[in-house]
C-alpha cells in the first residue's frame, strides 16, 4: 500500500527474504534503521518510513533484514477517503474532533437530537436505522477501522479520546430528522433483501421494485430485510388459515355470496393493520374474538394469536399480553416509539377495559417513561392497534363512539386444541417456511392491503344480543336477581293485578337494596349499570312493549 504525505518525497519499504510472517519482527528492525540512520524528521505509516528529501540513510541492512529507497512517485487520487486519525512530524499518532467527526458521516453516520437533549447516533445501511452504542462500542467500531499493522498506540489513542474528544465530535455531526417510511393512501411497500418491492395504483395491482436509496425514509430492522422477495399468484397455507377460521369450512367455496363476503372482511382487517398510512376518518382497534365465546371459560385454540405474528413479519409490531396493559398504567407505552407501526394486545381477560383504548384509536400517543422525558408520539405516527381475547367483547349498539372506534372480527370453531393448524399443513407457521411458502405469505399480504385500499375495511355484523347477556349475565345470581326484581317492579300485585304502568332506575334499587336482602352489600347493581342491565334482560326475555324514554329517563309499559 502507499499512501503519501507529500511533505514527505522518499519511501523506504521494509522487506524480508526469510521471514514469512514478519509483522511481529516490523517494529524492531524499523526503531534499528531509525536509530542507525539518526533520523530527526520524519513519519512512520504501516511498513514504510517517509523522510525529507536530501536524508542520508545509509545503514539500510540488518541481520536478514534489508530497506529498499524509493522515490515517490504521485499516484492518481482515485477518492478522497478519509481517516480519523494521522500522523505528525516525528511519527506521533494525531487525532480531533473534526477528523473523527468526518470519518463517522463517511460511515454514514447519523445524529439524532432527542427531546432529553441527549446524543444519540444511528447507522445507516440501505435506509435502515440502527441504533448505535457509541459509548461501548464506538472503540472497537474505530479499532476494526484501523489500517496500522501494529496498532497497540492507536488503540490507546481512541481508548483515551471516548470520553472527550470522541464524545465531543459527536455533536459536529449534523442532525438528522427521524423520519421513518410511511404508505400513502393509494400505494404499499415493503423491504426486502434484494429490494423495496411495492404498489402506488390501487386499480392495478402490479408489484413493482426499486433501490433502497430511492425510497424516502427510514426503515426499522425487520425480518422483511433479511429475505429475498418475488411475487406469485399461489395460495399459501396462511390464506388458506384465514379462509378457514373465518367461514369455519376446510374447502372455501368462491361461488357461495356469504362466504365470500366474510372472508373479503377478513382480508381488508389483515390489509388495514399491514398498511402504515393512518387517516383520522378511518382509524379503529380491531377486536378478534371466538364465536360463541363467554364470560366462564376460555374457549381458543382457534388461532388469533397467528394473526398477531403474521402482521408482525409484515410490519414492527409491540405484542404485550392482555395481562401486562393496564390502560390506567402512566407508564404502559414507556417502550414504544415512532418504529412502531402496530400494537397487539394478545388474550386479553375477561372485563378487559377498551375504554382504555378510545384516545389512543384515534389521537396521539403521551408515551411516558421512567425516569425520562415524556415524548408525545403524534397520531400520524402513533401505531394502529388490535387485541384478541378468548372472552366476549361487549357492545352497546346504540354506543356510536364504541362502534365508530371498534371493529369485531368472530374466528369460527373450526381450530380448537384437539385440531391445529399443525395437524393439517403439517409445518409451524413462520418457523418452518421455506422461501417458497414466504413469498406466498407476502405476495398475500400485498393482495389484502390492496383490497384494502379499494373497499376500506369492511365491518361483518353479528347480532351481539346473545353476547351483551352473556357478558353481563354471567353469574347465576345476577340474573336471578335480576329475574326477581323485574317481577316485583311489572306486577307489584300479582301477574293478575297489573296496574303500572311506567318505572324508573330508583324503582330497581329501592327493591335491591332493601335490608333484607343478602345480595345488597355485593353491589351488584348500581345507579351506573342498572340501565344497561334492564334494557339487555327485557331484550332478552322479548318484552317489547316496555321501552325506555331517555328524556324522562323512565321505562313506560304499553
Amino acid at each position: 500500500m502507499v499512501i503519501l504525505d507529500w511533505n514527505w518525497v522518499v519511501n523506504l519499504t521494509v522487506f524480508s527474504t526469510l521471514f514469512k510472517d514478519f509483522t511481529k519482527y516490523e517494529k524492531l528492525y524499523i526503531e534499528k534503521f531509525i536509530d542507525a540512520n539518526k533520523l530527526q524528521n520524519y513519519a512512520r505509516l504501516h511498513d514504510g518510513i517517509f523522510v525529507l528529501k536530501g536524508t542520508e540513510c545509509k545503514n539500510l541492512k540488518f541481520d536478514i533484514v534489508e530497506f529498499s529507497i524509493k522515490e515517490c512517485i504521485k499516484p492518481a487520487i482515485v477518492n478522497q477517503t478519509k481517516s480519523f486519525y494521522d500522523f505528525n512530524e516525528l511519527g506521533n499518532i494525531i487525532t480531533n474532533q473534526s477528523m473523527y467527526a468526518d470519518f463517522l458521516i463517511q460511515e454514514n453516520f447519523k445524529r439524532i437530537s432527542t427531546p432529553d437533549d441527549k446524543i444519540l447516533l444511528l447507522k445507516n445501511s440501505n435506509n435502515v436505522i440502527d441504533y448505535f452504542n457509541h459509548k461501548t462500542n464506538m472503540v472497537s467500531f474505530l479499532e476494526d477501522e484501523a489500517n496500522e499493522l501494529n496498532n497497540d498506540e492507536l488503540r490507546n489513542v481512541i481508548a483515551r479520546d471516548n470520553f472527550n474528544v470522541l464524545s465531543q465530535s459527536y455533536a459536529l455531526i449534523p442532525p438528522t430528522e427521524l423520519i421513518y417510511y410511511k404508505d400513502t393512501k393509494t400505494s404499499f411497500g415493503l423491504p426486502f433483501k434484494n429490494g423495496f418491492f411495492y404498489f402506488d395504483d390501487v386499480d392495478k395491482l402490479e408489484i413493482k421494485r426499486k433501490e433502497y436509496s430511492e425510497v424516502n425514509g427510514f426503515f426499522a430492522p425487520h425480518n422483511t430485510q433479511k429475505k429475498d422477495f418475488n411475487y406469485t399468484d399461489e395460495i399459501g397455507d396462511y390464506e388458506k388459515f384465514i379462509q378457514r377460521i373465518s367461514t369455519g369450512v376446510k374447502e372455501f367455496d368462491f361461488n357461495d355470496a356469504e362466504q365470500k363476503k366474510i372472508v373479503n372482511a377478513f382480508y381488508s382487517m389483515i390489509g388495514y393493520l399491514c398498511h402504515n398510512h393512518k387517516s383520522m376518518t378511518d382509524a379503529y382497534t380491531i377486536i378478534l374474538t371466538d364465536e360463541g365465546a363467554n364470560e366462564e371459560s376460555r374457549k381458543g385454540g382457534r388461532g388469533k394469536s397467528i394473526i398477531g405474528l403474521g402482521v408482525k413479519e409484515v410490519t414492527k409490531t409491540k405484542i404485550k399480553g392482555g395481562d401486562e396493559f393496564n390502560g390506567a398504567y402512566d407508564f404502559k407505552f414507556d417502550d414504544l416509539d415512532k418504529s412502531y407501526n402496530l400494537f397487539f394486545i394478545d388474550d386479553a381477560p375477561a372485563k378487559f377495559n377498551y375504554n382504555d383504548l378510545y384516545t389512543n384509536t384515534t389521537g396521539s400517543i403521551n408515551a411516558h417513561k421512567k425516569g425520562k422525558q415524556a415524548v408525545d408520539i403524534d397520531f400520524y405516527d402513533a401505531p394502529k392497534f388490535f387485541v384478541s381475547s378468548n372472552f366476549i367483547f361487549r357492545n352497546n349498539k346504540d354506543d356510536d363512539s364504541t362502534n365508530r372506534r371498534f371493529k369485531e372480527f368472530k374466528f369460527k370453531p373450526y381450530y380448537n386444541i384437539n385440531h391445529k393448524p399443525i395437524d393439517e399443513f403439517k409445518n409451524k407457521f413462520f418457523e418452518d417456511w421455506d422461501l417458497i411458502e414466504w413469498n406466498k405469505f407476502y405476495s398475500f399480504i400485498f393482495r389484502c392491503v390492496n383490497y384494502y385500499l379499494k373497499n376500506g375495511l369492511e365491518e361483518i355484523e353479528y347480532d351481539k344480543t346473545e353476547d351483551n347477556f352473556n357478558a353481563y349475565f354471567y353469574d347465576d345470581v345476577i340474573l336471578s336477581e335480576m329475574a326477581r326484581i323485574m317481577e316485583l317492579i311489572i306486577y307489584p300485585h300479582g301477574k293478575s293485578n297489573n296496574d303500572i304502568k311506567a318505572f324508573r332506575v330508583t324503582d330497581f334499587l329501592t327493591i335491591y337494596q332493601r335490608f333484607d336482602n343478602p345480595y345488597a352489600r355485593d353491589k351488584l347493581f348500581t345507579t351506573k349499570n342498572t340501565k344497561n342491565l334492564i334494557n339487555l334482560y327485557l331484550q332478552k326475555i322479548n318484552r317489547n312493549d316496555i321501552k325506555y324514554c331517555q328524556r324522562g329517563r323512565i321505562w313506560q309499559i304499553d
